[in-house]
């Protein structure tokens, strides 16, 4: 399954560069079960990084450790993005 799970506008000027973190919980890989409860399993997530989808610059493989969570209502939906300017001296 492919899915957006976030995403970040980078104003930049040309010649500018800026460092772009994303903090993503284990829960926004979660999906409903065979039993009707949303999970969250481990395993093997490729997370890609792109201009768009199909623009994908870097991949990350990541793996998921630890047993099968549960989930409830109040999950944490989404990653959390924080963007920086860079400032290189010269």
């Amino acid at each position: 399954m492919v899915r957006l799970i976030g995403f970040a506008r980078v104003p930049a000027a040309p010649g500018a560069a800026a460092r772009v973190r994303f903090e993503v919980p284990a829960s926004v890989t979660s999906f409903i079960g065979p039993d009707l409860t949303r999970i969250v399993e481990p395993g093997e997530i490729e997370l890609r990084f792109g201009a768009s989808s199909t623009d994908i610059l870097l991949t990350a493989a990541i793996t998921l450790t630890g047993p099968t969570l549960v989930l409830d209502h109040t999950r944490d939906r989404h990653c959390h993005v924080t963007v920086t300017e860079e400032h290189h001296s010269g």
